[in-house]
């Protein structure tokens, strides 16, 4: 679904230095695939993933999607919520879907039906403000999937939160990727978590960052993860993550 040939990014600071971010780039991402970008902070994860989505261009390399997938094919899943606090809920998950050629009945349908399963539905009116961090993400997630994207890309969705509420988010995430299977490509510095969600897993070296190591995840869905397989593959992801 997404191939990814040489990809290097250099930033131009205003004081005239650069800062080299990503040095040689070279990954295969397949359809349906649950995609995890592990590495240490400041390792170009982040730029990578918007590399991806188009938010960043590339300093050099190629970027090639499958089945010539659109930008309107996409959705990206952000850090810190990225909602807009003079809209409620349903507006906000709405806004993923104007520029679609849907007409007004066809929106309502696709809204309603993920505010439900991802048990927003009683929080249509409501606006940000008046939500938790893990409601928020709620509408991020929602509106990421109203617009039934064929990639979904996914940075650090759960850090800002806490471990009950990220946990729950995390299983629902894996509930309705399981019956969809939208490809998704996401980016986190959590081990455990990578190793729950993820079918493979690219840590990163610090910058500039580059692939260190590619893992296949083979642990059994849903992963045990208090099991010792769980914990000896933790070692050997993390044996792979330099600071």
């Amino acid at each position: 679904m997404i191939k990814i040939s040489g990809i290097n990014k250099t930033f131009h600071l205003p004081n005239g230095s650069r800062t080299h971010a990503l040095a040689n780039i070279n990954l295969e991402i397949g359809k349906g695939e649950f995609f995890i970008l592990l590495g240490p902070s400041g390792c170009g994860k982040s730029t990578l993933l918007r590399i991806i989505c188009g938010l960043e261009k590339a300093s050099g390399g190629e970027l090639i999607f499958g089945e010539s997938v659109k930008s309107t094919e996409m959705s990206f899943v952000f850090q810190q919520f990225a909602l807009l606090p003079w809209l409620s809920v349903y507006e906000n998950v709405e806004l993923s879907l104007l520029a679609k050629n849907l007409s007004e009945t066809d929106r309502r349908t696709r809204i309603n039906a993920e505010l439900e399963r991802l048990r927003l539905d009683k929080f249509a009116h409501a606006y940000p403000r008046e939500l938790s961090g893990g409601m928020k993400q709620r509408v991020g997630i929602a509106r990421a999937f109203a617009t039934q994207p064929k990639i979904i890309l996914m940075d650090e969705p759960f850090s800002e939160l806490d471990s009950f509420i990220a946990q729950e988010l995390r299983e629902v995430l894996l509930d309705i990727w399981l019956k969809e299977k939208p490809t998704i490509v996401m980016v986190t510095h959590i081990i455990p978590e990578a190793l729950e969600l993820a079918d493979r897993i690219a840590v990163m070296t610090s910058r500039p960052g580059t692939i260190e190591k590619l893992f296949t995840n083979d642990l059994a869905r849903p992963r045990a993860k208090r099991s010792p397989e769980f914990f000896k593959f933790e070692d050997e992801v993390l044996a792979a993550v330099k600071p």
